[in-house]
């Protein structure tokens, strides 16, 4: 904004404009104006769902395309967000709740990455996260009983106790997870395919490239598709983490692959008994294909 830039908040694109060679456009919804408004611009950078945004391309790209963007499919997610009159709760960032009593499915301890995401000093804040779908009963419960829901279970948890649940809010994520299914590869080297025929566009992040990422990968995508623009550099943002084991260590290669871990597999090969011990600061990962044995330590 200081460079004169233009930060536009509250609005949902609508159509992307194209001439069958480059994107020329796009135009955008203002909830709060009720406004439509055509943006024309040199160069594009997407991270809106890869689906949604072929879907929207005017004019529309063959029928064989625009079925295999209706088809990718999604996971949505909500968190409900507790803050806790507690110092502090438990000492990781976050962890998996496979308590079968309970919704939640993971919780942020949101101090432990930042103590700017408290409200104050002397206080948590604990973010309860709930796997769903748009439609469902836990999507469309209000926000309300969501953080009553957030405050009961973590207080049987014992994460925390009721009492020290001062106030909480709920924020929901749609297509949060890229869903992996049988044909989901096709369908992406299609649409893939279809939108490289754009040189002005570059698509990112997590949902523009319908894979399942982590942060670092998608601010990464969103790094090299910059310099790409303004270096003149040739980055493939979608080669970015194409090898699945980029955060595992191959610790060794042995020729049973679970002679070092103290247990045994079955005759099938696929999996894995470690040690009480193993267990409780280590996962092994079975490699298959070349019998390595990855080891990704705990944090």
């Amino acid at each position: 904004q200081q460079r004169g830039g233009v930060v536009r908040l509250q609005v949902d694109v609508t159509k992307v404009y194209h001439d069958e060679s480059r994107i020329t456009g796009v135009e955008v919804f203002n909830s709060q104006t009720k406004q439509l408004i055509r943006l024309d611009a040199s160069d594009f950078v997407s991270s809106m769902p890869l689906g949604e945004f072929v879907m929207k391309m005017d004019p529309q790209p063959p029928v064989d395309v625009i079925k295999a963007a209706e088809s990718l499919s999604y996971r949505d997610f909500l968190t409900v967000c507790l803050i806790v009159d507690s110092d502090e709760t438990f000492s990781d960032n976050w962890i998996y709740i496979h308590d079968p009593s309970v919704k939640v499915g993971r919780i942020q301890n949101y101090k432990n990455w930042s103590s700017s995401m408290v409200p104050e000093p002397g206080r948590s804040s604990l973010g309860l996260e709930y796997f769903c779908n748009q439609g469902d009963s836990l999507w469309n419960m209000n926000d309300g009983d969501l953080i009553q829901l957030g405050i009961e279970e973590i207080a049987s948890l014992g994460l925390a106790r009721r009492h020290e649940i001062m106030d909480g809010c709920v924020f929901r994520v749609e297509k949060a997870y890229p869903i992996y299914n049988a044909s989901y590869r096709d369908i992406v080297r299609k649409l893939k395919n279809h939108i490289q025929g754009f040189p002005n566009l570059q698509t990112i992040g997590r949902n523009g490239l319908h894979r399942y990422n982590n942060q670092d990968h998608a601010m990464l995508s969103g790094m090299m598709a910059a310099r790409n623009l303004i270096f003149g550099e040739t980055n493939d943002v979608w080669s970015i983490n194409e090898d699945k084991q980029y955060h595992e260590e191959v610790s060794q290669k042995v020729n049973d692959p679970t002679e070092s871990l103290g247990g045994r597999h079955s005759t099938a090969g696929l999996s894995i008994r470690p040690s009480a011990q193993d267990c409780a600061s280590t996962a092994y990962l079975l490699n298959t294909s070349n019998e390595s044995v990855y080891r990704t330590e705990s944090q």
